[in-house]
Parts: C-alpha cells; structure tokens; sequence
C-alpha cells in the first residue's frame, strides 16, 4: 500500500454492522518503497489484557469497549474487516478479515480507557480535589456533585506570574471522571486547568480556569 493509504476498521457482530468509528489508521514507513509493499500482518488490539493511561490507540479501546457493554450475556459473534482508501478510492471489499466468538458474562467488566495518575499525596491530594469539586460547581461546569464520580490531581503546582505584571499565581490541572449518563456502563473523564492568585500572604480560593487542551480525555469504568 502507498504511505497515503488510509485503513479503517469495521466491526460486526452477529452478522450486523456495528455504528461505531475506530478511526483510520495511515501507514507511514521512514523507508519509499518496497518496505510498505511487504507488509503480511498489522497488529489491531481493540482490548489489550493490560490497560494504561499511554495505551496505543485509547480511542480503539474506549470505543471497543461501548460497543461490548451493551452486549447481553451469552455468545457473540464478532467480524472485524479492514477496508483501504486513498483519496476518492476504496478497495472493492475488505483487504483483511479476522473473526472470534466473545462470550460475555453476566457482570463481565468491560476494559476502558484509564484515568492518568494523580500526582499528590495525603493531605495536599485530599485538600486540591475538595477544592477542585467547589470550583467546578462555582462555575457550573458540575449541576450538582453527584455528576462527579472521582477527581485526580493530574498535574504538580505550577508558579507563575502573569505577563506584564507582578500578579502571583499558581495553577493546577485536575483530571475529572464524570457520571455515566447514556447507561452504557462507562464514565467520561476530562481534565480541567485551576488557578488560584496570590492574596498577601497567601492565596485566593482555587478557581475553575479552563479546558485543558491535549490532556488526558476519554471513557473509563466508573469507579
């Protein structure tokens, strides 16, 4: 395949096409030429037995894992296909196949993605996310606590001092993991910044900043 080629994966279960992306995937290759053209095999883990903050494709995983958790208990059949494209081209059927029977327990916990690790202990730890849930109900980002299910303190403090001026602050980025609202069995986490300036000697309340752009995001078990 040319380095330009794209793949996308399509799953079925039971015979039936399933409505969930998994993404496209390119092929890249340091090397022009014949090392893309001898590719046998390429390796697609939509649930690996081992689940990380920095695990390959969390997307793959977290949409994997919707897919499952609304499966009923008992014996599936699962058709993954791969498809290529290349601008306007697509191939006439699929370029590789694979199939497996999942069979899903009753209660069977579903893999996800994992919330990154927090990096505050004991009473600092205890005291950034009781701060952090006040912040996030002060700006109404949370309607009401019972929406946050768990806070991790995803960042060190940080000092800094606003440009042009000698205003003192320090700032903080908290990972958030949200209630499960569609009932699939998974939780959102998404990760805030917080700020707090400096007030004499010491500091104002914490305050909700932001939305923290290229932090940790995705689905995780609800826990």
């Amino acid at each position: 395949m040319d380095e330009s080629a794209q793949q996308d994966v399509r799953l079925f279960i039971d015979g039936k096409h399933q409505a969930v992306s998994f993404g496209g995937f390119y092929q890249r290759t340091a090397a022009r030429g014949e090392p893309s053209k001898k590719w046998t095999t390429w390796r697609f883990e939509p649930r690996p037995t081992r689940i990380t903050s920095e695990t390959a494709y969390p997307k793959v995983v977290q949409a994997f894992a919707k897919v499952v958790a609304k499966l009923k208990p008992g014996k599936h059949r699962f058709r993954f296909e791969v498809w290529v494209s290349q601008g306007q081209h697509r191939s006439k059927g699929p370029v590789a196949a694979g199939e497996f029977t999942y069979a899903r327990g009753k209660g069977d916990k579903v893999v996800a993605g994992k919330l990154p690790k927090g990096f505050l202990r004991g009473s600092e730890e205890k005291r950034a996310i009781n701060e952090m849930k006040k912040a996030l109900l002060d700006r109404r980002v949370a309607k009401s606590a019972r929406d946050i299910v768990r806070v991790v303190p995803s960042s060190r403090w940080a000092e800094g001092r606003f440009a042009g001026t000698r205003k003192v602050f320090r700032k903080i980025t908290g990972t958030v993991l949200w209630r499960d609202k569609d009932g699939d069995g998974l939780c959102r986490f998404t990760s805030y910044n917080f700020i707090k300036l400096k007030k004499g000697r010491g500091w104002t309340r914490l305050a909700f900043k932001s939305f923290c752009n290229g932090c940790p995001e995705g689905d995780a078990a609800c826990k």
